[in-house]
């Protein structure tokens, strides 16, 4: 049972740290992102 929690875990983290930040962002915030660059949106 612990090691398919930890599985669970692993893949949840997986799967998060995969997702580009900037894409969500612009997708919530829309029109509100008024500049961008490589570091900062």
């Amino acid at each position: 049972m612990a090691f398919e929690r930890q599985d669970n875990a692993r893949e949840y983290y997986r799967r998060i740290t995969e997702v580009d930040i900037g894409a969500v962002a612009r997708e919530m915030l829309g029109v509100h992102v008024l500049h961008e660059s490589d570091r900062l949106l």
